[in-house]
């Protein structure tokens, strides 16, 4: 099946299968303008709008309910491998990202503590999203306050995340209640 029509027979949700090239596959719907979501959850057939997780009172854009996705696919991977029921609830992570000569590079800082976990066992989504219901927010995030239906779900791992040229950062960190910050450009 190609590219186009597995675009137009649409996402049946069903498959668990890790694509061989998921960032190759990434790419190709980033150069038709789709929109990305990551999530920790294979099983999502709709995407309905929820308060931010990484709520920040002093960041307006991130305070509202929505399906939140960007157009940088790399940003939602880190995103798709949080797995609240697996890590600690209470460790802080951040996210950023740099230009470089090449567009740019995303930045994530991780608790030491998830080092072994996101290393080794987790796996996450990336739904690719439809952009007609979105509105761009900042350069990196697009909310739609209208239940949104995938195209694809795409299944990442930390590799996938190295392999777009992210430089994480391990870190230890101290217990907070925040457990993320909103994406900012370093």
């Amino acid at each position: 099946m190609t590219f186009s029509r597995k675009i137009a027979a649409g996402f049946n949700g069903v498959s668990n299968k890790k694509p061989r090239d998921a960032i190759g596959l990434l790419q190709e719907y980033a150069r038709q303008n789709y929109l990305f979501h990551g999530s920790p959850r294979g099983d999502l057939g709709t995407l309905s709008p929820q308060s931010a997780r990484d709520t920040n009172p002093d960041k307006a854009f991130n305070i509202d309910t929505a399906v939140f996705a960007s157009q940088m696919f790399d940003m939602c991977i880190p995103f798709s491998l949080i797995d609240r029921d697996k890590l600690p609830d209470n460790l802080e992570w951040k996210i950023s990202w740099r230009e470089t000569d090449n567009g740019f590079s995303i930045l994530p800082k991780f608790p030491e503590a998830w080092r072994s976990y996101l290393e080794n066992d987790a796996k996450g989504y990336v739904y690719v999203l439809p952009p007609g219901s979105f509105t761009e927010t900042d350069g990196a995030q697009w909310k739609s306050r209208t239940p949104v239906t995938p195209v694809d779900r795409i299944e990442v791992t930390l590799k996938d995340l190295l392999q777009c040229g992210a430089h994480v950062e391990w870190i230890s960190a101290p217990s907070s209640t925040q457990t993320a910050r909103p994406a900012h450009k370093a």
